[in-house]
C-alpha cells in the first residue's frame, strides 16, 4: 500500500515538473522583457528552491584622516559663498523680520509726510500731533505707557522737522527720493541762495488766489464733516 502512494506522488511530482518544462518552452507574451511569462515563473520557481551563490565581497577601504594644517594660528578666511549670513538673499528669521517690521512702523513715510503705526499709537495715548510738534496732554513726566515705555514731553523734535520738510517736497514732486528717472534730480529742486523764498516767490495776485483756495478747501471739508453729522 505504501509502495503505491509513493508511486502516486512520484507521478504527480513528475507531471509538475514535465508541465513545467513544457510551460517554459510555449511562447508568450513578454511585455518587451524578453522572457515570457511561463520562463520567467519557472525562473523564479528555481531561484527560490536552489541556494544563494556566494558573492564576492567588497574590499572597503578605511576613510583616511584629516589632513590637520601644521601652524592652526594662521588659518585661512572661509570663503565667502551664496549660503552664507552675509548674502543679502540670505532668508531672514522670524525674529530677523518682527525685529525690521518694528522698525519700519516706527519711521515716518518719507515720500507721503504721514503718520507711522508708532507715532499714531503715541497720539492714541495722549501725546497731541499739531502743526508745532508733539504736546504734552495728560501725562507726568516719568510715566510708562501700556508697553512700558517712558513717555517723553516733547516739543518741536527733528522727527516733526522731518515730517514738515518731507511735506514741502511733496509740494514740488513725489518726494525727497526720485523715483521715476524722467523725475529731475534732487539737486534741481535746490533753490539758489538769491531766489526768491516763501511768500517772496508769489504775486500778490498768485497769493489772494492761493488763500481763496485754501478758504474753499476748508469750507467744503465743514459741509462734509456736518453733512454727515
Amino acid at each position: 500500500m505504501a509502495t503505491i502512494v509513493d508511486k502516486s506522488k512520484l507521478k504527480a511530482i513528475a507531471f509538475l515538473v514535465g508541465a513545467s518544462a513544457l510551460a517554459g518552452c510555449v511562447g508568450g507574451t513578454t511585455y518587451g522583457t524578453g522572457v515570457s511569462q511561463e520562463e520567467q515563473t519557472v525562473q523564479d520557481l528555481s531561484n527560490m528552491l536552489t541556494l544563494k551563490q556566494k558573492r564576492e565581497k567588497i574590499d572597503y577601504s578605511p576613510r583616511p584622516d584629516l589632513i590637520v594644517p601644521d601652524n592652526k594660528q594662521a588659518l585661512a578666511e572661509p570663503i565667502d559663498t551664496a549660503s552664507t549670513t552675509s548674502n543679502p538673499d540670505w532668508p531672514e528669521t522670524p525674529e530677523q523680520r518682527i525685529a525690521r517690521v518694528r522698525a519700519q512702523a516706527g519711521e515716518i513715510d518719507a515720500r507721503t509726510g504721514d503718520y507711522s503705526q508708532e507715532e499714531l499709537r503715541r497720539a492714541k495715548e495722549g501725546i497731541a500731533i499739531d502743526d508745532s510738534g508733539y504736546t504734552k496732554q495728560e501725562f507726568v513726566p516719568g510715566q510708562t505707557d501700556r508697553d512700558g515705555n517712558t513717555i517723553l514731553v516733547r516739543g518741536d523734535t527733528p522727527t516733526r522737522a522731518r515730517v514738515l520738510k518731507a511735506k514741502e517736497d511733496m509740494k514740488i514732486s513725489t518726494g525727497p527720493k526720485r523715483k521715476y528717472l524722467t523725475e529731475p534730480p534732487i539737486e534741481y529742486r535746490i533753490a539758489a541762495e538769491t531766489a526768491p523764498q516763501g511768500a517772496e516767490a508769489f504775486t500778490p495776485e498768485e497769493l489772494a488766489a492761493r488763500e481763496e483756495e485754501k478758504k474753499r478747501l476748508r469750507n467744503e471739508g465743514f459741509k462734509s464733516l456736518t453733512s454727515k453729522n
